[in-house]
């Protein structure tokens, strides 16, 4: 199980109601607006669930898991998402990163 946020800035992107943030691919709907990608940062780090996480997750308060925080730059310089995601890995985990 994975739950994300994901944060952009509105002077960036005008997404109007005809076409709303979770009818695109993100990499489209920045291609769409004319951004490129130029590099990420991630930091992945264990947690516990929360109460309200756990809720959402459908698994105990308490339980382990992996949150990671990514922040994509234009290339740029300037920053076009930031995300949250909280990942539920029972059995183990697997992580790749690249440049």
């Amino acid at each position: 199980m994975v739950l994300e946020t994901l944060y952009f800035s509105a002077e960036l992107f005008e997404a109007g109601p005809e076409q709303p943030f979770n009818s695109v691919d993100v990499f489209e709907f920045m291609a769409i607006h004319g951004y490129s990608i130029g590099k990420v940062q991630e930091r992945v780090t264990a947690v516990l669930a929360s109460a309200q996480g756990a809720k959402l997750m459908a698994v105990e308060v308490g339980a382990p898991l992996l949150k990671t925080e990514r922040l994509v730059f234009e290339k740029r310089g300037f920053p076009l998402e930031f995300r949250i995601g909280y990942a539920h890995v029972p059995d183990g985990c697997f992580y790749v990163s690249s440049d």
